[in-house]
């Protein structure tokens, strides 16, 4: 349609012209060994003499064109060869630099992952800062106060030795601890505080022990009246009622 529509044809020109300009974009030089590739295809094909190019050009391309042993086709096969070769190398090049690309979003994805990590866990080690801080200042306001009562826990016939205080602040009802001796328990079994109300037990948790620290631990039960508080060695994790067999340390409150 190109031959009858010069409209046509001048679109095919501007395509042609944008085809090449896109190819040029993204070239590549071409492999060294791509002219010894393409002469070792064409050496045996039938060559013009340089002097029949000027004075017999037509007898020439005759000659050329009637020669049993001219293999035109092999021509268009060589055409093809070598823009195989020409668009494959472009298509690799895109393909790199895609995967390139590809590769440094990858990196920088898990970059910016690693800082949203290294947030969070900053965040959280604020978050338990600033959370140890209150537990300080509300355990140091308690033993200040005026309302506050020191309970002594003694230690039973299963362990003479053991001594425990309780500091129990009656107005707001918070309940602080410190063990001063208590043995080491086995793997499977925790020490748990006990509050008696009225001549009934009250749990107020198991809790473990570091013998090397001398803290004082904010008990997270709040308790509003007692008369004596309990300790005794459960199984871990705690029992809903004490083993008082396993009795280790008790104290009155009005003692």
């Amino acid at each position: 349609m190109s031959h009858i529509y010069p409209e046509i044809a001048a679109e095919l020109v501007r395509l042609q012209e944008s085809i090449e300009r896109y190819a040029e974009s993204l070239g590549t030089p071409p492999p060294s060994r791509l002219e010894v590739k393409i002469m070792e295809a064409i050496k045996d094909e039938q060559q013009l003499p340089a002097e029949n190019t000027n004075t017999k050009e037509h007898e020439a391309v005759i000659h050329l064109n009637t020669q049993p042993n001219v293999k035109p086709i092999r021509f268009a096969a060589i055409a093809a060869a070598v823009a195989a070769l020409v668009f494959g190398g472009f298509w690799l090049n895109e393909n790199k630099q895609r995967a390139r690309v590809t590769s440094e979003l990858n990196h920088l994805k898990q970059e910016q992952q690693n800082l949203v990590d290294q947030q969070d866990q900053l965040e959280a080690k604020l978050v338990a800062q600033a959370t140890e801080i209150d537990l300080q200042e509300r355990i140091k306001s308690n033993l200040i106060d005026s309302f506050t009562k020191t309970v002594l826990l003694a230690g039973t016939a299963n362990s003479p030795e053991s001594s425990v205080n309780i500091y129990w602040n009656r107005r707001n009802a918070e309940v602080m601890m410190k063990v001063e001796q208590l043995p080491m328990p086995e793997t499977d079994k925790q020490y748990q505080l006990w509050a008696i109300v009225d001549g009934e037990p009250q749990d107020m948790g198991v809790f473990d022990i570091d013998l090397n620290s001398n803290d004082i631990l904010l008990i997270p039960v709040a308790i509003a009246e007692a008369q004596a508080f309990a300790i005794t060695l459960e199984t871990k994790g705690g029992n809903p009622v004490p083993n008082l067999d396993a009795l280790y340390v008790i104290g009155n409150v009005n003692a």
